[in-house]
């Protein structure tokens, strides 16, 4: 059974850097860990060196969309091919594709 492979030297993790919270900024650290499943170690390195931060959500949303373009891409190849496109398949991408964007768009 085959194990991680060894971090490069450069890579690991030697330092340890501590910080203080108060109730709420640790209960609002609690919480997006608990909703992203991510360790409080990986949060904070994200914060620290302005890296984007996704959440669990944010990736679901990426694989949502990336399944919307799959579907547009297999229609916009048979029409491409002068093939007719199921009626069904692109009623079915259109609708997935208006109720994502009806979910990213701001309420009034």
């Amino acid at each position: 059974m085959a194990g991680r492979k060894p971090l490069a030297p450069s890579a690991r993790r030697r330092h340890e850097l501590r910080t203080s919270l108060n109730d709420a900024e640790l209960a609002a650290a609690q919480r997006f860990r608990q909703t992203n499943h991510r360790t409080a170690a990986a949060y904070m390195r994200a914060l620290l060196l302005r890296k984007q931060i996704l959440s669990r959500l944010d990736i679901e949303e990426m694989q949502q969309l990336r399944r919307i373009g799959v579907n547009l891409n297999q229609i916009a190849k048979r029409l491409n091919e002068r093939r007719r496109a199921d009626e069904a398949q692109v009623r079915a991408a259109l609708k997935l594709l208006t109720d994502y964007i009806a979910k990213l768009s701001p309420r009034a």
